[in-house]
Parts: structure tokens; sequence; C-alpha cells
């Protein structure tokens, strides 16, 4: 579900990161508008659980990531344009330091 070019920016993503198990990361899923209701649903929790395969791969612990699949719920562009769709369908990745 992660094509080739996405793959290869999340993994330099998480290799810039010193110690990344100092960080509690949070990943939302999101989905345009087209298709129903319980389809974005569907397909959000599959992006969602697409990223997070790719963590855990990393050696990042389950446990310090949250998902929250939004699906089409809260766009953060217009989806009555294609470009506004294409902008949302997207997983955001955020990595918040554990202060100890």
């Amino acid at each position: 579900m992660i094509d080739e070019v996405q793959l290869y920016e999340l993994h330099e993503f998480i290799n810039n990161i010193e110690q990344p198990d100092h960080y509690q990361i949070t990943i939302t899923s999101h989905t345009d508008n087209i298709g129903g209701e319980a389809f974005n649903k569907w397909l959000s929790e599959m992006r969602g659980g697409a990223v997070i395969e790719q963590l855990l791969n990393r050696i990042i612990d389950r446990e310090r990531i949250h998902l929250e699949n939004k699906g089409l719920e809260d766009p953060l562009y217009d989806n009555d344009t294609s470009l506004g769709r294409r902008a949302n369908r997207r997983v955001d990745v955020i990595f918040t330091p554990i202060v100890y």
C-alpha cells in the first residue's frame, strides 16, 4: 500500500531521527471524500497500518505508536479539487519527544 517513493521517504525520515526510542509516535491517516464513509474508514486503517508495519520493521516499539484513522473526517485541503483530494490522501507521522 506504500509505493517505492513513499517507502524511501519514510525510511529516510526515520533514519534521520536520532534515538527514535525517545519519542512517542502519532500516525494519523486520512483519505479524500471519494467513496463512502465505510470504505474510507477501511482505507484509512490500511494506510495507517502500512506505516506502522514499516516503523515496527525499524525496531520501534508498538506501545509508543498511537494510530488515529481520520478517514474522510477533518480534511486539510479542499476536496472539491483534484489537487486537494490528492493532498488529503496521506498519513501524517509525528514524533513527539518523551520527557523523562
